[in-house]
Parts: C-alpha cells; sequence; structure tokens
C-alpha cells in the first residue's frame, strides 16, 4: 500500500467536497419536506408558501419586489429594523406545490434574484396540508 499526500494551502480538495450555496439551500428545502412528512403532510397538496428576503436598502427591495410581483407572487409584509445588518425586510407568498420535484425551482430562484440584489433569502414556510 502506498499513500501520497499534496499540500493544498488553498483548501481546494476540501472546498470541491463541500456543498455550496445552492447545494445548501436545496438541503435545507429537503429537510423542510422531510419535516412536513414526518407531520403527515401530502406535499402533492399545492399551499400558499412564504417566503422571506431582507436588503441593505429599500430601492433593492422594491426592485425585488416589483421582479417577483410579475412572477405571481404577493407582498405580504414590508417590515424596517435598524438593528440588523440587512434592515428591509420583505416577505412575500405565492401558491404552490412543495413536492420535491418543485420546491428548488422557485425557491433557487428567488434565492439567485436576493443575490442579484444584494439581500439574503432567509428561507420558506408552509402550512401542514393532510388528505
Amino acid at each position: 500500500m502506498s499513500v501520497h499526500t499534496k499540500e493544498d494551502k488553498n483548501w481546494n480538495a476540501y472546498l470541491d467536497l463541500y456543498p455550496n450555496e445552492i447545494d445548501f439551500q436545496s438541503i435545507s428545502n429537503r429537510s423542510v419536506l422531510e419535516n412536513l412528512e414526518r407531520n403527515g403532510d401530502n406535499l402533492s397538496i399545492a399551499r400558499e408558501v412564504f417566503h422571506w428576503i431582507y436588503f441593505k436598502n429599500e430601492i433593492e427591495r422594491k426592485k425585488y419586489s416589483d421582479k417577483v410581483r410579475k412572477e405571481n407572487f404577493e407582498v405580504v409584509e414590508e417590515t424596517y429594523d435598524q438593528n440588523i445588518e440587512l434592515p428591509f425586510g420583505l416577505k412575500i407568498k405565492r401558491l404552490d406545490h412543495v413536492d420535491y420535484n418543485h420546491i428548488d425551482e422557485y425557491t433557487l430562484y428567488l434565492w439567485q434574484l436576493a443575490k442579484n440584489h444584494n439581500a439574503d433569502y432567509d428561507g420558506w414556510e408552509t402550512s401542514v396540508e393532510k388528505d
């Protein structure tokens, strides 16, 4: 048996194995879906899905909300908290399917759009729907 080593000062080998931001969002989505299933949810039932996004300024929040309204999202609430780094909050919702085939499609869209607006997509939640 032989063993080879190579110095990796930039941790490239490790970082190639470590999940990226998109993978983390997808993993988080699956965690929520598994929790819904543990509570008896029928994932095939469409329902309101709520999302939270936080912005550095009101201008970016407005641009984001204008864009998602065109995708049939409804603005539920706008908040402001001067004590946090991204003080301009936005809560949106839309009727969607939350099954494993659909969840990444729209959450990753919202996540990437948030990145494009210097914002943080903070996740989603929904109700448990049973037959």
